[in-house]
């Protein structure tokens, strides 16, 4: 049975399909306090948004600007990266393509959740012109490689960021 849970890996690996990104550090984004219960990948590259996405994982009462400020599109531009990992791994139709930073507050019209903006990715688009500002999500998770392309948690490491550096994650 083991051999099997390797396969969507190796699927995934061989085809293409998804490809990460050897330079960045990939962080779960979810509520800080469970309403709506979904999740997304934020791929990170800059040394300072990654230090600011560990220290609000490590300290989140402290670390200050919690609300991911993020440039979206739609999953032509995705390399099947961005899932809901709080719910069985569904892929997004979407995926942050830039982050613009970190803030304690946004404008409302850039407030909202994963799902929403999937259940109304046309209209989101049209009205935030693809930007994202969910007050109520933060960085909540570093991941591993293994974790962003299998789409499954790792139970053993329920919290904290990892010590891998991006490209050790990546290979």
């Amino acid at each position: 049975m083991r051999r099997f849970a390797l396969l969507p890996l190796l699927l995934v690996a061989l085809t293409g399909c998804a490809r990460l990104d050897p330079n960045a550090v990939y962080f779960l984004v979810s509520e800080q306090k469970t309403f709506h219960g979904d999740s997304f990948i934020v791929p990170l590259t800059d040394p300072d948004h990654i230090a600011h996405a560990r220290a609000l994982i490590d300290n989140p009462e402290n670390a200050g600007s919690p609300i991911v400020v993020a440039a979206i599109e739609r999953c032509t531009a995705c390399d099947g990266i961005n899932r809901d990992l709080l719910n069985d791994g569904n892929y997004w139709s979407w995926c942050v393509t830039a982050v613009d930073g970190f803030a304690d507050v946004s404008a409302e019209i850039y407030d909202g959740w994963p799902t929403y903006v999937e259940e109304n990715l046309d209209a989101w688009f049209d009205t935030t012109q693809g930007n994202i500002a969910f007050w109520s999500y933060t960085v909540t998770r570093e991941l591993t490689s293994r974790e962003v392309l299998s789409g499954q948690l790792d139970q053993k490491m329920n919290s904290g960021h990892s010590a891998q550096s991006g490209s050790e994650r990546t290979q």
